[in-house]
C-alpha cells in the first residue's frame, strides 16, 4: 500500500483533542425531584472527570478509530497489484523548437498534445515515483522523482518547449539515470517525430504525437551576413524553407534596426528550399533580420519566419603587462577598446595562459617562456640583450614591411636609442643612428617585436602613428580570425575572457551581470541578438534555432509508435494502469465507526438496552 497525500497523516493530531473532549465531557443529566436530601452525601464525594468506566471508554476507542479511517481515506492509500505496471516512471517529453509548431485541423500545439497524453499517464500511475524531464540540445530535469503528482502536473501546466534542438539520447539517459540509480521501470518519451536508432536502442516507450499531414511550414533555415571586399557593403546570403505540398511565393525582407535593406520575393518549390544572394552598398550596421511573410497561406510553426544575423567580429586582445606605467600605452589601451590588459608588476613571474602575448615596458625578462612578445625599451635575452651606449639621428626605413604602411617614420622625434644586441635570425625594419629601432623576429617558439624607444622622451606617443603602429604590431603578434557572431539556441556565449563585470542583455531586454552567480546568464535561450557590454567594449550576437527544426515531419499517418518493451513486460502500447484506490474503503470504515458510537451512546432512550438504561439512572 502507498498513500498518495501523506501529508494529511498530520490531521491524526486531532486525536489529543477527542480524548480532551471525553474527559471533559463529563457533565451530569439534570433530575427534577421532590427533596435534595437524599444527594447530599453524593455531592461530598464527587466523582473524578478522570474515572474510566469500561462502556463511556468504549466509546471513546471508536471515536479515535473513527478518526484514523478518516484521516488515512484523505491520505490517499492505494494498492499495488501484482498486475500492475511502474512502480518508477520517468516522463520524458520532447523539449526541442518544433514541439512548438501547430497541428491540423484544431491548430493545437504539438506539446499541449504530448502534456495531455503525460498527464493521462500521471493519472494511470497515481502510485509510481515519477519523474520529468524536458529533452532538447541542453536537456533539463523539470521535476525530480517523487510520489506527490501534484508537482508533476503543476510543471507540466507551466512548463513551454525550448527554441532548441533535438535532445543527445547518452546525455538525456544519464540524466533519467541520476534520478533512478536503481534502475527505472518504465520510460515514456513523447515527442512529434519518430525515434531516432539512438534513441530507440534505449528500449523506451516512444509516442509521437500529432495528427495527419500536419508537418507544413514555411521558414527561413538559414541567414548570413559578411562584409563586401572595399568594406563599403554588405553581402546577405538567406536559405528559405517550403514544407507545403504546393510551390510557395514568399516575400522577404531583410532589415537592420526599423530600416528595411532589402526586399525580395522568393519563389519555392514545395518541400523544398531556395537560397539566394542579396547585397547593400554602403550599410554601416552590423545586426540584421530576415523575416518571410507566409500570407495566408499554411505555417504550422510561424516562430521561424525571422532568423537574425551579425556581422563576424574580432574577439580582443588579452594582454600581460609588465613593467612601468606610462600614460601613452594606458590611453591607447583605454581608448582602443580591442585588448584586455592584465597588470602583471614590475617582473613577469609566470606568464597566463590565456593571454595573447605580453607587453614588456622599460624593464628586462629573464627566462622567457615560448610565447608573443611586444617589447618597448626592454630586453628578451637571447633575442634581445644589453650593449653599450646609445645612439640618436634621423629614423631610417631599413626595410618596407606592412607595419610601416602609411606611417612617417622620419617626421618621429625619439630622442636616443639604446644599443642592443639582437638575434640575427629576425628583420630590422627602422633604426636610428645605426641603434635598431624597430625589429621583428619569429623563432624558437617566440614571436617578438621589439621597439626601442623612451616614450617619454620622444614625440611618438603625440603622433597620430602611434596607435596605428601598435594595432598593425599586435596584429603581426597575434593575428585575430573573425569569430562568428551568430550562434545557436542552446549554446553558450564565448564568454572566456570576459570579467565578472560584463552585463548581457536578451532578446527581450533583460539585464544581467556574468559574476553574479545567476547559472543562466550567458545562455542563448531564445532566438535574437544578444548585447555584451565589457568595460568599454560591445559585442553583439546572433542566436537562432536549429534550422533542423523547421524541416521536421511528423509520422506519415499521425500515429503512435512504440519502440521497445516496458521492463515490466507489459504491453508498452497498452494502458498503463498500475493502481487501486482503497480511501474508499477506509472512509466507510470510518463513517460506520462513528453510527456504531452514535446508536451505542447517543441513541434514545426508548432504544437503548436495560443495562444501558440501569446505567443513566
Amino acid at each position: 500500500m502507498t498513500l498518495l497525500a501523506s501529508g494529511a497523516l498530520w490531521l491524526l493530531g486531532l486525536s489529543g483533542v477527542v480524548g480532551a473532549v471525553y474527559f471533559l465531557k463529563r457533565q451530569a443529566e439534570p433530575r427534577y425531584v421532590s427533596t435534595l436530601m437524599f444527594w447530599r452525601g453524593v455531592e461530598r464525594q464527587p466523582r473524578s472527570a478522570l474515572r474510566f468506566n469500561r462502556m463511556p471508554l468504549l466509546g471513546l476507542i471508536l471515536q479515535l478509530l473513527a478518526l484514523v479511517a478518516v484521516v488515512l481515506a484523505l491520505a490517499q492509500p492505494v494498492a499495488i497489484t501484482s498486475a500492475s505496471g511502474a512502480h518508477t516512471l520517468a516522463i520524458v517529453l520532447d523539449g526541442s523548437a518544433s514541439m512548438r509548431a501547430e497541428t491540423a485541423p484544431d491548430g493545437e500545439p504539438r506539446y499541449e498534445r504530448a502534456v495531455a497524453r503525460a498527464q493521462a499517464i500521471l493519472r494511470a500511475n497515481s502510485a509510481a515515483e515519477a519523474a520529468l524531464f524536458s529533452a532538447q540540445a541542453r536537456s533539463e530535469l523539470l521535476v525530480p522523482a517523487t510520489t506527490e503528482h501534484d508537482r508533476l502536473h503543476q510543471s507540466l501546466i507551466t512548463d513551454e518547449p525550448s527554441h532548441q534542438g533535438d535532445a543527445d539520447p547518452s546525455a538525456l539517459l544519464r540524466l533519467v539515470e541520476s534520478q533512478f540509480p536503481n534502475g527505472v521501470d518504465r520510460v515514456v518519451y513523447l515527442s512529434d517525430r519518430a525515434p531516432s536508432n539512438a534513441v530507440a536502442a534505449l528500449g523506451w516507450q516512444t509516442e509521437v504525437v500529432g495528427s495527419p499531414n500536419d508537418a507544413v511550414n514555411v521558414g527561413v533555415t538559414s541567414f548570413a551576413v559578411r562584409k563586401q571586399p572595399d568594406g563599403q557593403g554588405v553581402a546577405f546570403v538567406v536559405e528559405v524553407w517550403n514544407g507545403d505540398d504546393v510551390d510557395r511565393s514568399l516575400p522577404l525582407s531583410i532589415r537592420s534596426a526599423d530600416e528595411t535593406l532589402v526586399e525580395r520575393t522568393v519563389d519555392v518549390a514545395a518541400h523544398a528550399s531556395t537560397q539566394i544572394d542579396l547585397s547593400r552598398a554602403n550599410v554601416q550596421m552590423s545586426r540584421f533580420v530576415a523575416e518571410i511573410d507566409p500570407g495566408s497561406g499554411r505555417d504550422d510553426l510561424a516562430e521561424d519566419n525571422a532568423r537574425f544575423a551579425t556581422l563576424p567580429q574580432k574577439r580582443p586582445w588579452r594582454v600581460d603587462w609588465v613593467g612601468g606605467e606610462s600614460f601613452y600605452l594606458r590611453r591607447f589601451f583605454e581608448r582602443a577598446g580591442r585588448a584586455e590588459v592584465v597588470r602583471k608588476g614590475e617582473t613577469l613571474s609566470a606568464s597566463s595562459a590565456n593571454a595573447d602575448l605580453t607587453l614588456a615596458h622599460n624593464t628586462r625578462l629573464d627566462n622567457a617562456q615560448p610565447g608573443r612578445y611586444l617589447l618597448i625599451n626592454s630586453r628578451l635575452p637571447p633575442w634581445v640583450t644589453n650593449a653599450n651606449g646609445t645612439s640618436g639621428g634621423q629614423v631610417v626605413i631599413d626595410q618596407d614591411h606592412s607595419v610601416l604602411e602609411g606611417l612617417a617614420p622620419d617626421d618621429w622625434r625619439i630622442g636616443e636609442s639604446p644599443n642592443v644586441e639582437l638575434a640575427p635570425n629576425g628583420t630590422t625594419l627602422l633604426s636610428a643612428g645605426g641603434a635598431p629601432l624597430l625589429y621583428l623576429v619569429s623563432s624558437g617558439g617566440v614571436r617578438l617585436a621589439y621597439l626601442g624607444v623612451d616614450l617619454s622622451a620622444s614625440n611618438l606617443g603625440l603622433s597620430v602613428d602611434f596607435p596605428i603602429l601598435l594595432f598593425r604590431l599586435l596584429e603581426w603578434l597575434a593575428p585575430r580570425v573573425d569569430r562568428t557572431s551568430t550562434l545557436t539556441v542552446g549554446q553558450e556565449l564565448p564568454l572566456d575572457r570576459l570579467s565578472a563585470s560584463a552585463e548581457i542583455t536578451d532578446p527581450a531586454g533583460q539585464t544581467c551581470q556574468l559574476g553574479r552567480g545567476d547559472a543562466s546568464c550567458g545562455r542563448l535561450d531564445q532566438p535574437g541578438i544578444y548585447r555584451v557590454v565589457d568595460g568599454t567594449t560591445t559585442y553583439h550576437f546572433a542566436a537562432n534555432a536549429p534550422a533542423s527544426e523547421s524541416t521536421l515531419a511528423s509520422s506519415a499517418d499521425g500515429s503512435s509508435s512504440s519502440i521497445g518493451t516496458a521492463v515490466s513486460g507489459s504491453d508498452p502500447s497498452g494502458p498503463l494502469e498500475t493502481t487501486r484506490p482503497l480511501w474508499p474503503w477506509a472512509l466507510a470504515l470510518g463513517l460506520g465507526l462513528l453510527l456504531v458510537e452514535l446508536w451505542t451512546f447517543d441513541r434514545p432512550r426508548w432504544a437503548r438496552p436495560t443495562w444501558r438504561r440501569r446505567e443513566r439512572r
